[in-house]
């Protein structure tokens, strides 16, 4: 049997590796919606200052997806409407593993992002430089809040994304052999022979 395997898209690689991978991959990107209308999904809290409108997940061409190599960016954008006057609000994004457990919280004042918001339609992007995830797949959720206080507008369990492609070092690691919780993550080190 093969064991590897290439998708192709107008003529372009767009994914290459294991039958496995591939297979999951092109299942899912005709089952799910990579631009999410959150309106139709339930909202918890008191909803007084915001309201979560939509999700949309990208790669890093710009292009709506929601399988992503490991290793590579994520961009996530987020529209929201103010209902009133706002100071320095918490956007946040949440990825959890597949059994809701909180594995990254990409949260706008912890980065520096500050301002103060009108009433109106907002548009914010937030960009995972990169994606350090173990292959496998992965729930996002969102939160609005006032600066200070609890949520004020929450979806979780908004939709799920697939990290493919199980390489992210330069050399062969076959980091999917040690996916066991959902939860596990891949960061640099360096190494040296003491003695």
């Amino acid at each position: 049997l093969c064991n590897r395997t290439v998708l192709l898209k107008d003529g372009e690689v767009v994914l290459d590796g294991s039958p496995r991978d591939v297979i999951n991959s092109y299942i899912s990107e005709g089952n799910n919606s990579s631009i999410i209308d959150l309106e139709t999904l339930p909202h918890k809290g008191p909803g007084r200052f915001i309201h979560l409108k939509k999700l949309t997940l990208m790669d890093y061409m710009g292009k709506t997806s929601l399988t992503f190599m490991m290793g590579e960016p994520l961009v996530a954008q987020i529209e929201l409407f103010c209902k009133e006057p706002l100071e320095k609000p918490e956007i946040g994004l949440k990825i959890s593993s597949i059994q809701g457990i909180a594995i990254h919280y990409l949260t706008s004042t912890w980065e520096g992002l500050q301002i103060n918001l009108e009433r109106g339609r907002y548009l914010f992007e937030v960009s995972l430089p990169e994606l350090i995830l173990y292959p496998g797949k992965y729930w996002v959720g969102l939160w609005a809040s006032k600066s200070g206080e609890w949520s004020d507008d929450n979806v979780q369990g908004i939709t799920m994304f697939e990290v493919v492609k199980d390489e992210k070092s330069q050399y062969p690691a076959g980091v999917s052999r040690y996916a066991y919780s959902g939860c596990e993550v891949y960061v640099s080190s360096k190494w040296r022979l003491m003695e």
